[in-house]
């Protein structure tokens, strides 16, 4: 506080320490008033109000009472009226300009949301694995909207929410090695993405089941006679001797192994080996001649 002037009905002055105009008052002749409201139903009380004017310099605070108004009185003219909202837990808002009449009182409500809670969203994986498919979850902050990015030619599903607070997402045709997945959390203004994880595809080694269990050739007959088994349903094998390359036919599955097994009735002369080949891998067999 410092001097007054004495040109204002019912202010004096006293004697003090003070230099110069340090405070000038000027008598109001405009009001700017309004309600803060919360999603534009609930009153927000004990919000400080401020109104600037950036010419003079000068400065109206207040607060808004428990029905959540305001009113500051002040000088025609233009204003900037800033509401302080977050101490109280709101979300920012933009200051207003406002224009003033002398005698006349300006209207400017203020409708508020509570402060957004920061995004968030972690990512669980397993790794290594043996398997090109796999489905990840994690926990996100409420109703956070979840992407998720591989930096491989691995496709991605559409993230399902779980509950309003968990995630899932699968993966399918990861590349064999690193798969690096990316995650980030929006609440639509804000964003956070998870450290990246990375996802080890190791395909399992594929092991070789294919026995041949006989090659006969009856030499009266011409006729040529394998038989072999395998491990996997699909086997989808093939024999091949003297040049020629012919599918097997399955025949039934017995005693744990899938039996195959492959005729030819045009043989002039006897092979010495035949090979069997499948995905899984090949065997060799010499034969046996009647």
């Amino acid at each position: 506080v410092g001097y007054v002037g004495n040109d204002v009905d019912g202010i004096t002055t006293t004697a003090g320490p003070f230099n110069g105009n340090d405070l000038t008052v000027s008598l109001v002749d405009a009001w700017v008033s309004g309600t803060v409201l919360a999603d534009e139903l609930e009153p927000v009380a004990g919000v400080p109000v401020e109104l600037s004017n950036a010419t003079t310099g000068f400065m109206v605070r207040g607060e808004t009472a428990l029905d959540g108004t305001y009113r500051l009185g002040a000088l025609d003219g233009d204003w900037i009226l800033r509401v302080y909202l977050e101490s109280l837990g709101f979300a920012p808002v933009n200051p207003v300009v406002v224009s003033l009449d002398a005698g006349q009182t300006t209207i400017q409500d203020f409708n508020v949301s509570p402060q957004s809670e920061p995004p968030f969203v972690d990512v669980i994986v397993q790794s290594p694995t043996d398997q090109s498919s796999q489905t990840i979850s994690g926990n996100r902050s409420e109703n956070a909207m979840v992407t998720v990015y591989v930096d491989t030619d691995a496709s991605v599903d559409a993230v399902v929410p779980l509950t309003p607070t968990t995630w899932e997402c699968t993966i399918v045709n990861f590349k064999e090695g690193i798969n690096t997945v990316s995650v980030t959390a929006s609440n639509g203004v804000d964003s956070y993405q998870a450290p990246d994880v990375s996802v080890d595809y190791r395909p399992a080694q594929q092991v070789n089941s294919i026995a041949i269990t006989g090659a006969l050739y009856t030499s009266r007959k011409n006729t040529l006679a394998v038989d072999a088994t395998s491990d996997f349903p699909n086997a989808a094998l093939v024999v091949e001797y003297s040049g020629t390359t012919v599918d097997m036919t399955f025949e039934k599955f017995f005693k744990g192994k899938y039996r195959w097994s492959h005729t030819d009735t045009n043989v002039a002369t006897a092979p010495m080996i035949v090979t069997v080949s499948g995905e899984e891998g090949s065997m060799t067999a010499s034969v046996t001649e009647k």
